[in-house]
């Protein structure tokens, strides 16, 4: 005699604990194009005030490029 009285085995399923995402995160990522960029890589992801426009440079990008080791060259 079977351990389940005759009954056909019932369908296995899944174990895998499901829980709600947290405050904030996106619920559908996939649905998303991979040609945007992430907000992690924007200035404004870093909590600077905007983007600068292309080929302008800060007074610290001038002072780095300036005070560079001997052996940059």
């Amino acid at each position: 005699m079977s351990a389940n009285g005759g009954e056909p085995p019932r369908e296995r399923r899944s174990r895998r604990a499901s829980r709600p995402a947290a405050p904030g995160v996106d619920q559908h990522p996939s649905q998303h194009p991979l040609d945007g960029r992430a907000a992690e890589d924007l200035p404004e992801g870093w909590g600077e005030p905007g983007a600068r426009g292309a080929g302008t440079r800060s007074a610290r990008d001038e002072a780095l490029s300036r005070d560079r080791p001997p052996h940059w060259g």
